[in-house]
């Protein structure tokens, strides 16, 4: 009759040849380090079952964008989800919320990148229209001066907890207290950048 599992919730489940066995005659099932089981059937040879790696999140709850342009984790591992033409998405344990923007409009939920720093801001760039700061004291839109330019792509935090843009323009960087922009003056290229890294 297949194999039943039964978790400490009490949903039963049962696999058979419908569902992925080569065969309903089971004779034993061994699970490994790595959490495969090992079945071996009457007559149907030797399977493995390995955990699910892959979760698609396109289908869940508010969550229908299937353009999702960046995504962060933060310390508690909750998982930030920027969108284009969604607007911002937060998945925690209970589920997924969307974040609404000041402004709501189309034009604010067409996002390109996302990051929430170790002090617990998350800043989120825009196509096109610049880069929000959602603090603790409420959301505040950061200049395209300050940013680089106003279609913000990418965003990194060094090290120090100093926080790197790239605006389409240039790139900037956040210390703290202020922005500092690098440009071709600085012997970065004119134009978009595509990512930061930081050496040891």
């Amino acid at each position: 009759d297949g194999i039943f599992q039964v978790p400490p919730e009490g949903q039963v489940r049962r696999w058979t040849t419908t569902n992925g066995l080569s065969g309903d005659s089971s004779r034993f099932i061994f699970e490994d380090r790595e959490n495969n089981l090992w079945i071996g059937t009457s007559g149907s040879g030797l399977q493995r079952f390995k955990p699910r790696r892959i979760h698609s999140f396109g289908a869940e709850g508010k969550a229908q964008q299937r353009v999702v342009s960046s995504v962060c984790a933060n310390a508690t591992g909750d998982v930030w989800v920027a969108t284009s033409g969604q607007g911002l998405f937060r998945r925690s344990a209970s589920g997924v919320t969307n974040v609404a923007l000041p402004r709501g409009n189309v034009v604010t939920r067409l996002l390109e990148s996302v990051l929430e720093d170790r002090s617990e801001r998350v800043w989120v760039g825009t196509y096109q229209r610049g880069l929000w700061l959602l603090e603790k004291e409420g959301p505040r839109m950061i200049s395209a001066v300050e940013a680089g330019g106003d279609n913000v792509t990418t965003l990194f935090e060094d090290s120090r907890g100093c926080v790197w843009m790239a605006g389409g323009q240039a790139a900037s960087v956040y210390d703290g207290g202020r922005f500092r922009v690098f440009g071709p003056l600085d012997g970065l290229p004119r134009g978009p950048i595509s990512c930061f890294a930081e050496d040891s």
